[in-house]
């Protein structure tokens, strides 16, 4: 891989852990307040919130799959002087390509990182659902070890 394919796919790995982070903080969040409560069902909660930021992540998903749509047409048609939006600097190297095999990798290349990001959504939705039905248990037994009012409130 060339060095400027390198430097054009780092933007998008920014994302998606900035993305994961927020989901990361909001699970640490509703941990903390959980555990700061001695109720462990307010954990569940969080997981729907977690799961929420899954369907938010779907917005950006559907922008993702408008700009790319543009940008096929707009190769198709030769056009200039429209916002690329979220693909960046990959569409604009895919812009100024002239040779059509390059086109090719770098359209398949913005279509694996859209399947990424779509696989991306799913696991966030899954950790949010799993924490939504089973939080309450997993937060049990991990602060189980730790915490002596999470025993009290232990159901198990």
């Amino acid at each position: 891989m060339d060095p400027k394919t390198r430097s054009v796919g780092k933007g998008f790995w920014i994302r998606i852990a900035l993305l994961q982070l927020v989901v990361v903080v909001a699970v640490a969040i509703g941990a903390l307040i959980s555990l700061t409560k001695c109720d462990l069902h307010e954990f569940q909660r969080w997981g729907a919130v977690v799961a929420g930021l899954g369907a938010l992540y779907v917005f950006l998903q559907y922008g993702y799959d408008i700009t790319l749509e543009r940008l096929r047409g707009r190769l198709s048609d030769e056009e200039s002087g429209k916002e690329l939006g979220f693909l960046g600097p990959v569409a604009r190297r895919l812009l100024t390509e002239r040779n059509e095999q390059q086109r090719e990798r770098w359209l398949q290349v913005l279509e694996r990182r859209r399947m990424i990001f779509v696989a991306f959504i799913a696991l966030n939705v899954f950790l949010g659902e799993m924490i939504h039905g089973f939080g309450d248990r997993l937060l049990g037994v991990i602060a189980w070890t730790s915490s002596s009012c999470a025993i009290l409130t232990l159901d198990l």
